[in-house]
């Protein structure tokens, strides 16, 4: 089937609406592939397409891209689909189909999000919604905390969802089996001792209240876990940064004009309080335990790794492969420069490793590995578990592929997958019947990120 692709620079997608416009006016039905930022960026020309035409939507991973009704592009799109045209709640020129094995990003909020653009008001109005399934709003903000009665949304949504299940043996039996290994790597004492000053250093600092934000601090936890070297890149960033920023005087610093990190804050500070001195990556045991599995435990496999610090961890991971000798590709940079990553990956039967953030966790297909490791634990389950489909696929010719999770014990990583771990109960209440009393918000809370920083730290 021919298709016509919108993409690229302004001038690149208005040849592709030309191209569409010729196909529209010889009568044939016409494809167009495209991505979410159309519907804001475009949002003066594509809708003149759609307009009363018969249109069928196929929303690939909705729940990534539009669960969130509060920003733009959700704005954006819904005013296309609905509010531009004075639409009816389901206008006859309008299907929708929605494409994910993932359909909840975060929380059920964003499931109902998706919903409403597909077939508005089925669950109800937002208020509706939350007075039927919301136990306990945040009493600041107003946002779901506690969810009651998950399992009524799938008897609602029911006459509208078809399901395909890896549980299900007919279907099981199509992909490779999936061995997943969770590591608990014990620290080097040097590293070990340098982790906890840093948590004491970051207590003192939310003690004083010298406005370094705590994310920053979790971050700075988690370069630890993941290479000594990458705070003090981050920290060399943010001083190269501050220097250039006093040069322009008074100007914000999103007014600066710079490329490339600025660096961590929190970087900065946390270094000035604990000295790393001399300490480096030499004998961290995370990179032990990922050299273990590339070179001992697959050394004849392709491999995919990702990470959620792709800028700062990619010249580690280079400067090891390259003096354990083992070929890799990454995945990063331009449009084009990826394409060719990923094709080499696929193509090269000598490259073994495939470096990637989480740009590589999703929309890609890699049925050529069968092993990948998740270098840190990402923010939410759903990337976790796209990150492992970019090779669990129906073309995967292995029978049995392999996931290895890398948590250093006793840190911001094992707490952090504690904390999510305990929020994912409503695909399983709402997909697959699996009744729960209640179910807190995924939505991390301020004591949840203290927590996940300092444990139990007074």
């Amino acid at each position: 089937l021919d298709s016509i692709v919108i993409k690229g620079t302004p001038v690149q997608r208005f040849v592709a609406y030309e191209q569409i416009e010729t196909a529209l006016e010889s009568g044939q039905p016409t494809i167009v592939i495209t991505n979410y930022e159309t519907f804001r960026d475009d949002a003066g020309i594509f809708p003149t397409f759609v307009s009363q035409r018969r249109c069928l939507f196929y929303w690939d991973e909705m729940s990534a891209k539009l669960s969130n009704r509060t920003t733009q592009l959700y704005s954006a799109t819904k005013h296309m689909l609905y509010v531009l045209f004075a639409s009816k709640p389901r206008p006859s020129w309008m299907r929708h189909l929605m494409l994910t094995a993932t359909p909840i990003e975060n929380d059920p909020d964003g499931l109902y999000s998706c919903v409403n653009l597909m077939t508005p008001h089925i669950l109800g109005t937002v208020e509706e919604f939350h007075d039927e399934f919301v136990l306990r709003p945040n009493r600041i903000s107003g946002k779901p905390e506690l969810w009651d009665n998950l399992d009524k949304i799938e008897a609602r949504l029911d006459f509208m969802m078809h399901r395909v299940s890896k549980d299900d043996p007919e279907v099981a039996k199509m992909f490779p089996e999936v061995i997943r290994d969770p590591m608990v790597i014990d620290w080097n004492p040097k590293h070990r001792a340098v982790y906890d000053r840093f948590t004491d250093a970051a207590a003192d600092l939310l003690k004083e209240e010298s406005g370094v934000n705590i994310l920053s601090m979790i971050q700075v936890c988690q370069m630890l876990c993941d290479a000594p070297s990458i705070v003090k890149t981050s920290a060399a960033n943010r001083q190269k940064f501050l220097g250039l920023l006093s040069q322009y005087g008074d100007l914000d610093e999103a007014d600066i004009p710079l490329s490339g990190p600025k660096g961590s804050e929190a970087a900065l500070q946390l270094l000035s309080m604990v000295n790393l001195g001399s300490l480096t990556d030499v004998g961290h045991t995370k990179l032990e335990a990922w050299r273990e599995i590339i070179l001992e435990k697959h050394p004849d496999d392709k491999i995919i790794t990702h990470s959620t610090w792709a800028g700062y961890i990619f010249p580690v991971w280079e400067h090891w492969l390259d003096r354990w000798g083992v070929s890799y590709v990454t995945y990063a940079g331009t449009d084009k420069q990826k394409q060719m990553a990923l094709d080499t990956f696929r193509e090269d039967p000598s490259i073994r490793v495939f470096l990637s953030g989480d740009s590589g966790a999703d929309s890609i297909d890699i049925p050529q590995a069968p092993v990948g490791i998740n270098y840190n634990p990402p923010w939410k389950a759903t990337t976790e578990h796209q990150r492992e489909g970019r090779r669990d696929r129906v073309n995967s010719t292995f029978k049995t592929i392999y996931t290895y999770s890398l948590t250093m014990a006793d840190s911001v990583e094992d707490r952090k997958r504690e904390i999510i771990a305990t929020k994912q109960g409503y695909h399983d209440a709402i997909f697959e019947g699996r009744a729960i009393e209640s179910a807190l918000s995924a939505r991390l809370t301020q004591n949840d990120l203290y927590y996940m920083l300092l444990g139990d730290h007074e």
